[in-house]
């Protein structure tokens, strides 16, 4: 977060996100449209990194991908 006095707060650091989680937060479908708001992933979406089964973020930091809201 980069802080600057009178100034908006802005974000900018990477976001790591599964891929299918992803693509499905901005092709939602019925049921969960009313999760996946344009106006709260859209501000951030240059931020985005996606990895598909498992991202080494460090070394000693490793997501795996283990499923969730996606079909």
């Amino acid at each position: 977060v980069i802080y600057k006095p009178f100034s908006t707060i802005k974000s900018e650091y990477p976001i790591f996100v599964n891929d299918i989680e992803w693509y499905e937060m901005m092709n939602p479908n019925n049921r969960t449209k009313g999760t996946y708001l344009r106006e709260n992933w859209e501000p951030i979406q240059h931020q985005v990194e996606t990895f598909t089964e498992y991202l080494n973020v460090i070394p000693e930091i490793q997501m795996v991908h283990t499923g969730g809201h996606s079909n």
